[in-house]
Protein backbone atom coordinates (compact mmCIF):
# COMPACT_ATOMS: atom_id res chain seq x y z
CA UNK A 1 0.00 0.00 0.00
CA UNK A 2 3.21 2.33 -0.14
CA UNK A 3 2.84 3.44 3.11
CA UNK A 4 5.85 3.37 5.76
CA UNK A 5 5.21 1.49 8.74
CA UNK A 6 6.26 5.47 10.06
CA UNK A 7 3.36 6.71 8.78
CA UNK A 8 1.04 3.83 9.58
CA UNK A 9 1.75 4.54 13.20
CA UNK A 10 1.46 8.38 13.03
CA UNK A 11 -2.35 8.04 11.70
CA UNK A 12 -3.21 4.58 14.18
CA UNK A 13 -1.68 7.24 17.16
CA UNK A 14 -4.22 9.93 15.43
CA UNK A 15 -7.13 7.66 15.47
CA UNK A 16 -6.85 6.41 18.78
CA UNK A 17 -6.14 10.51 19.95
CA UNK A 18 -9.80 10.95 18.32
CA UNK A 19 -11.18 8.50 19.81
CA UNK A 20 -10.11 9.24 23.03
CA UNK A 21 -11.28 12.49 22.99
CA UNK A 22 -14.81 11.85 21.87
CA UNK A 23 -14.48 9.12 24.57
CA UNK A 24 -13.77 12.23 26.94
CA UNK A 25 -16.07 14.50 25.81
CA UNK A 26 -19.20 11.47 25.97
CA UNK A 27 -18.13 11.43 29.40
CA UNK A 28 -18.03 15.44 30.34
CA UNK A 29 -20.85 15.89 28.50
CA UNK A 30 -23.10 13.21 30.41
CA UNK A 31 -21.76 14.93 34.08
CA UNK A 32 -23.30 18.07 32.70
CA UNK A 33 -26.96 16.40 32.10
CA UNK A 34 -26.02 14.83 35.36
CA UNK A 35 -24.83 18.32 37.08
CA UNK A 36 -28.58 20.04 35.48
CA UNK A 37 -30.39 17.08 37.45
CA UNK A 38 -29.43 17.72 40.71
CA UNK A 39 -30.26 20.29 42.86
CA UNK A 40 -27.45 22.30 44.37
CA UNK A 41 -26.52 25.66 46.35
CA UNK A 42 -25.34 28.61 44.54
CA UNK A 43 -21.02 27.55 44.51
CA UNK A 44 -18.63 30.23 43.38
CA UNK A 45 -17.60 27.45 40.39
CA UNK A 46 -18.69 24.35 38.96
CA UNK A 47 -19.12 21.36 40.94
CA UNK A 48 -16.00 18.51 39.50
CA UNK A 49 -16.60 14.83 38.71
CA UNK A 50 -16.09 13.65 42.40
CA UNK A 51 -18.43 16.55 43.88
CA UNK A 52 -20.63 15.63 41.50
CA UNK A 53 -20.97 12.02 42.17
CA UNK A 54 -21.23 12.49 45.99
CA UNK A 55 -24.19 15.02 45.58
CA UNK A 56 -26.07 12.49 43.36
CA UNK A 57 -25.91 9.52 45.44
CA UNK A 58 -26.76 11.92 48.67
CA UNK A 59 -29.97 12.95 46.50
CA UNK A 60 -30.87 9.51 45.13
CA UNK A 61 -30.48 8.25 48.81
CA UNK A 62 -32.93 11.10 50.06
CA UNK A 63 -35.67 10.21 46.98
CA UNK A 64 -34.87 7.04 48.42
CA UNK A 65 -35.98 7.34 51.85
CA UNK A 66 -38.74 9.49 50.37
CA UNK A 67 -40.29 6.62 48.90
CA UNK A 68 -39.52 4.18 51.91
CA UNK A 69 -41.32 5.75 54.34
CA UNK A 70 -43.91 7.29 52.16
CA UNK A 71 -44.41 3.47 51.36
CA UNK A 72 -48.14 1.62 52.53
CA UNK A 73 -49.66 5.03 52.97
CA UNK A 74 -53.00 5.40 51.91
CA UNK A 75 -53.63 8.61 49.52
CA UNK A 76 -57.44 8.22 49.73
CA UNK A 77 -57.27 8.72 54.18
CA UNK A 78 -54.87 11.48 53.99
CA UNK A 79 -52.07 9.72 55.51
CA UNK A 80 -49.02 10.70 54.30
CA UNK A 81 -45.11 10.78 55.03
CA UNK A 82 -44.92 14.45 55.91
CA UNK A 83 -44.07 14.75 59.12
CA UNK A 84 -45.35 17.75 61.49
CA UNK A 85 -43.18 19.91 63.24
CA UNK A 86 -44.28 22.01 66.14
CA UNK A 87 -44.71 25.56 66.37
CA UNK A 88 -41.56 26.01 68.19
CA UNK A 89 -39.33 24.36 65.81
CA UNK A 90 -37.72 27.04 63.95
CA UNK A 91 -37.33 26.04 60.00
CA UNK A 92 -35.85 27.85 57.27
CA UNK A 93 -36.45 28.78 53.71
CA UNK A 94 -34.06 27.00 51.64
CA UNK A 95 -34.38 28.00 47.73
CA UNK A 96 -32.24 25.28 45.81
CA UNK A 97 -31.32 26.44 42.71
CA UNK A 98 -30.42 24.82 39.60
CA UNK A 99 -27.14 24.22 38.31
CA UNK A 100 -27.26 27.12 36.17
CA UNK A 101 -28.04 30.16 38.91
CA UNK A 102 -31.47 30.84 37.11
CA UNK A 103 -33.51 32.14 39.63
CA UNK A 104 -36.15 31.11 38.02
CA UNK A 105 -35.20 27.47 38.03
CA UNK A 106 -35.66 25.84 41.36
CA UNK A 107 -36.54 21.97 42.52
CA UNK A 108 -39.31 21.56 44.97
CA UNK A 109 -40.18 17.56 47.25
CA UNK A 110 -42.78 19.45 49.45
CA UNK A 111 -46.85 18.83 49.00
CA UNK A 112 -49.66 19.32 50.96
CA UNK A 113 -53.29 17.89 51.85
CA UNK A 114 -56.26 19.95 52.56
CA UNK A 115 -57.38 17.05 54.62
CA UNK A 116 -54.06 17.01 56.66
CA UNK A 117 -53.69 20.41 58.29
CA UNK A 118 -51.22 20.56 61.37
CA UNK A 119 -52.70 22.58 64.75
CA UNK A 120 -51.18 25.69 63.16
CA UNK A 121 -52.19 26.03 59.79
CA UNK A 122 -48.81 24.99 57.90
CA UNK A 123 -47.23 22.11 56.79
CA UNK A 124 -43.59 20.37 56.60
CA UNK A 125 -42.19 18.13 54.57
CA UNK A 126 -38.15 16.37 54.39
CA UNK A 127 -36.47 18.92 51.93
CA UNK A 128 -33.00 17.47 50.90
CA UNK A 129 -30.48 20.11 51.40
CA UNK A 130 -27.13 19.68 49.24
CA UNK A 131 -24.08 20.27 51.30
CA UNK A 132 -21.10 21.13 49.56
CA UNK A 133 -19.05 18.28 49.04
CA UNK A 134 -15.95 19.83 49.06
CA UNK A 135 -15.83 20.98 52.73
CA UNK A 136 -17.38 17.85 53.99
CA UNK A 137 -15.94 16.69 56.95
CA UNK A 138 -16.32 12.77 56.29
CA UNK A 139 -15.44 10.99 53.29
CA UNK A 140 -18.66 9.40 52.50
CA UNK A 141 -20.90 12.40 53.90
CA UNK A 142 -24.14 11.03 51.75
CA UNK A 143 -24.26 7.43 53.62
Amino acid sequence: SGKCPRQVQVQQRQAANMRERRRMQNINDAFEGLRAHIPTLPYEKRLSKVDTLKLAIGYINFLNELVRTDKGNDPLTGSSGLSRCSSRDDSKKIIVRGCGGNPFISHSLSWSRKSDISPNGTMYAKVWTPEDPRTSKSGTPFE
